[in-house]
């Protein structure tokens, strides 16, 4: 005998493939929603990092020759940079100390990408019995605008609001 069950108790729930049917649907929501969340964190991430991408692949250093110390700016970028300009200091040096600054300054101008550049016509300033080992810092503004100085030895590199005045 089967067991029938009165039209007034009956739910009118469906049948169980309008439920799977529901319940997936709801699922694929939640999932797209998870997904574009997801996408958009890492844009903001990448965007976050953009500025930083193009001023870590500039750089500036010096190498020792027979006459004193050679500094070099280089471009790594697909992008010109601007304003260069490398300081090159005593390892003892002090800013802002009395006394003659032996800072050496050097303006490279506009870098192109890709592109090496040296100053062989410092080198005498940079003579390596009087200098020792220098300090180099570099400035410059990368192809946004945004103006950034690396250097010291922690080779730190920072966003920085303006410029220092150059001739």
């Amino acid at each position: 005998m089967l067991l029938e069950i009165p039209a007034t108790l009956a739910v009118q729930s469906g049948s169980v493939a309008d439920w799977v049917a529901a319940v997936g649907t709801a699922g694929s929501l939640f999932a797209a929603l998870y997904m574009i969340n997801k996408e958009r964190k890492e844009r903001r991430r990448i965007a976050d990092e953009l500025p930083f991408q193009q001023a870590l692949l500039v750089n500036a250093w010096s190498e020792s020759e027979k006459e004193g110390h050679v500094l070099f700016a280089h471009n790594g970028t697909n992008q010109p940079v601007f304003d260069v300009m490398v300081y090159a200091s005593p390892v003892d040096y002090v800013p802002h100390e009395s006394g003659p600054s032996h800072k050496v300054e050097v303006l490279f101008g506009t870098l192109a990408p890709g592109r090496l550049l040296d100053d062989k016509a410092q080198t005498e300033k940079l003579n390596s019995d009087r200098f020792g080992e220098p300090t180099v810092e570099l400035e410059f503004t990368d192809s946004a605008g945004r103006h950034w100085r690396r250097g010291g030895y922690e080779r730190n590199l920072v966003e920085i609001k303006s410029r220092r005045p150059f001739d």
